[in-house]
């Protein structure tokens, strides 16, 4: 008895889970792609900022240094 009940309530959340998902509104490829190129770009640009500072604090750690 407890088994069926645990077998209903398993079912009755995978079926809650398929409803849900019907309710998403999924991007098109093309907004993905948009979405996905502004992402690299951004994490291009940070990486490039962080590289600059990390030589910055380099070299001026190195003049400390000398």
């Amino acid at each position: 008895m407890v088994a069926q009940a645990k077998s209903g309530k398993t079912r009755n959340f995978f079926k809650g889970i398929k409803a849900e998902l019907k309710k998403i509104s999924w991007p098109t490829k093309k907004e993905l792609l948009n979405h996905t190129a502004v992402v690299l770009i951004a994490c291009a640009i940070m990486s490039a900022i962080f590289f600059i500072f990390d030589k910055g604090f380099e070299e001026m750690i190195k003049f400390i240094i000398k």
